[in-house]
């Protein structure tokens, strides 16, 4: 609803093979969806969907995040989401991965003033771990970040490190869309085992800002993330940064880091922030079982 929009971040719709369970954290959540300003309704490819009953997915969880001032009235939200669900199958399972920095592992690092550029690494020896079939179709991306954002760009390698393509929002403007879908793509690309991504987001601080904003989950905050749908579906969801932010933390110590790392992997002492092998990669295989009561979305 047009009343609720201004005070929805986003939300996640998310997916479990479990039960419905009271503890959330329990049903091993995987992200299906996620709406934020600029997202349209995701459709499915006539080729692919995502499978659910017995098997696959039997529960699903909406997430919202809000962002209200804390002296504004209480506000009253009637959004959703409209499911449409068949039984004639497709014959591939739709998944998402998320590049750059999904599990926000440079959490809390300031961005400096003036400009500057984060880059993720998502490793060939991802692909080649974890990819079950010789390649993924892509058919839509969507590009991630907050208001101090101005260039957001993903780069696509094959394994001898030419370049395959570019998908890039040259002119990023949150206050348009917080998450800019790349018209690039067209009808959609395909990733081979062996291919690799480089993702960059490009920051803007004003000299002499009153606040020195951070890497974070609120508006307020920054983040770097490429939501990519594709299918067949892959045993893994993440693929970025991963460093534990405490161990970040006592590596940098935020009183003399002024400006952010122009690239992660090269700063000497982020020397623990690993740019290869599968570790990059996070996520479970929920296998798929051929059940008796299926659908799909």
């Amino acid at each position: 609803p047009a009343a609720s929009r201004h005070y929805i971040h986003h939300f996640g719709f998310k997916g479990s093979t479990k039960a419905c369970s009271p503890d959330i954290n329990s049903m091993e959540l995987e992200d299906l969806f996620f709406w934020t300003h600029g997202v349209e309704a995701l459709l499915m490819p006539p080729e692919a969907g995502i499978r659910v009953g017995h098997g696959h997915y039997q529960s699903f969880v909406l997430e919202y995040h809000y962002e209200i001032e804390s002296d504004d009235p209480p506000k009253y939200d009637s959004s959703g989401v409209d499911i449409f669900i068949t039984t004639t199958l497709r014959p591939n399972d739709v998944g998402v991965l998320q590049l750059g920095d999904g599990k926000l592992g440079t959490f809390s690092i300031p961005l400096g003033e003036g400009t500057s550029t984060f880059t993720y690494l998502c490793p060939p020896k991802c692909s080649l771990d974890k990819f079950t079939a010789p390649k993924l179709r892509v058919f839509r991306r969507a590009l991630h970040m907050h208001a101090y954002g101005i260039q957001m760009r993903t780069t696509q390698y094959a394994r001898n490190g030419t370049i395959k393509r570019t998908d890039a929002i040259e002119f990023f403007d949150f206050h348009a869309t917080s998450a800019a879908e790349a018209r690039s793509i067209g009808t959609g690309f395909d990733v081979e085992q062996g291919d690799y991504f480089g993702v960059e987001c490009t920051y803007h601080v004003k000299p002499g800002s009153p606040e020195m904003p951070s890497m974070g989950f609120t508006s307020a905050s920054e983040m770097c993330i490429d939501f990519v749908f594709y299918y067949p579906k892959q045993p893994f969801q993440i693929c970025g940064a991963t460093m534990p932010m405490g161990k970040l933390l006592s590596l940098t110590p935020l009183g003399k880091l002024t400006k952010v790392m122009e690239k992660v992997q090269q700063i000497p002492k982020m020397a623990e922030i690993k740019h290869g092998g599968s570790k990059m990669c996070y996520g479970r295989d929920i296998g798929h079982k051929q059940g008796t009561n299926e659908a799909e979305l």
